[in-house]
């Protein structure tokens, strides 16, 4: 199993390499196109409807004020009364494509860039020989390149789920251990030539590490400040713990702004 089909089985068993290009670029384009042509129809059919208001025809008077005359003018034997209801019926077929374009693309803004650790990951394996040994042809070939990398999106979002501490061990602490011992353990996925570190275990790391430092600050402050005597030096220790409790709050824990607060003056 070579090309499209190994590159997608490796896509649908490890979720962190669903990575794919935005099209930013042509993706604005086609919105500006869209919008040009929208523009410019706009203005033929006020034309249109200008003409037609000034032609002095007694069928086309109705079309401003009757929609059923501007509809039944397709019944009509002379292609001149046709012209108005056809022009907003072109416009409403090229709206909906604008629509759903325009739709489509607030929804792709939406995705977060592709990680870079993954990136880094994927990149290795389309060139390792027993990964995608660069097997795809031409063009597509170059897809995930570095040139790519601020359009390249990534399907699954690991930050709306970690805080930045979690992210942090999955995005630098890992990688490192991956590079200093990990790549000589045995890869779990010997036939993509893939090392994986569950989210699940990370997690658990994180959380474990949180709830160390957790139950160290205030007894750490207690510590400290039964040492001291200097009573200006005790209010500038406690005001020091509380900043780095704030700190560990927004670093260790998916807190809002308003819990931060809440908890630092509590």
């Amino acid at each position: 199993m070579d090309g499209y089909d190994k590159l997608a089985d490796l896509i649908g068993k490890h979720h962190e390499m669903v990575i794919f290009r935005r099209f930013s670029v042509l993706n604005a384009k086609n919105l500006l196109y869209l919008q040009a042509e929208l523009v410019n129809l706009e203005e033929e059919l006020k034309y249109i409807v200008q003409e037609d208001k000034s032609s002095g025809d007694e069928e086309k008077q109705h079309f401003p004020y009757s929609l059923w005359h501007l509809k039944h003018s397709l019944q009509l034997p002379d292609g001149r009364y046709h012209i108005q209801w056809r022009k907003v019926l072109e416009i409403r077929e090229k709206l909906k494509e604008y629509n759903d374009a325009l739709i489509q693309q607030s929804q792709i803004a939406k995705f977060e860039e592709a990680n870079k650790a993954d990136l880094k990951g994927f990149r290795r394996w389309l060139g390792s020989r027993d990964g995608g040994n660069f097997s795809l042809e031409n063009r597509e070939a170059n897809t995930w390149e570095e040139e790519y990398t601020g359009d390249l999106i990534s399907l699954i979002s690991h930050r709306k789920e970690n805080d930045c501490f979690t992210m942090w061990i999955r995005d630098k602490f890992v990688p490192w251990f991956h590079d200093l011992l990990g790549y000589r353990t045995k890869a779990d996925d010997e036939k993509s030539g893939l090392w994986e570190y569950r989210d699940s275990r990370i997690n658990r790391v994180a959380h474990a590490i949180s709830a160390v430092i957790s139950s160290l600050l205030p007894t750490s402050a207690i510590f400290v400040l039964y040492f001291l005597h200097d009573m200006k030096v005790k209010l500038g220790v406690i005001i020091g713990f509380t900043a780095l409790f704030s700190l560990a709050l927004v670093i260790l824990v998916r807190a809002r702004r308003i819990e931060v607060f809440a908890a630092s003056t509590a």
